[in-house]
């Protein structure tokens, strides 16, 4: 799946126009979102996260900052019981 997605970002950036790539960008991040801190722990996930991050937008960054918050406050939630 990873590895799908590594290659989807791949080919997005061989779009001629970028508002085009920008929009697929943004679909294919708002897909993944809610499981996208958990992408970096493979090589193709994590290259997937580093290509958001790079060509991602404030609000982009700023998804991703909220997604990583959430998954650690629900591993230390996990974790006390």
């Amino acid at each position: 799946m990873h590895r799908a997605l590594w290659e989807y970002l791949c080919a997005i950036n061989d779009v001629s126009d970028e508002s085009e790539q920008e929009r697929l960008r943004r679909e294919v991040f708002e897909s993944c979102q809610e499981v996208i801190a958990e992408m970096v722990h493979t090589k193709d996930g994590s290259r997937v996260v580093r290509e958001f991050l790079a060509r991602g937008t404030a609000k982009v960054h700023s998804d991703f900052s909220y997604a990583c918050l959430m998954l650690i406050r629900f591993q230390r939630i996990g974790n006390i019981f």
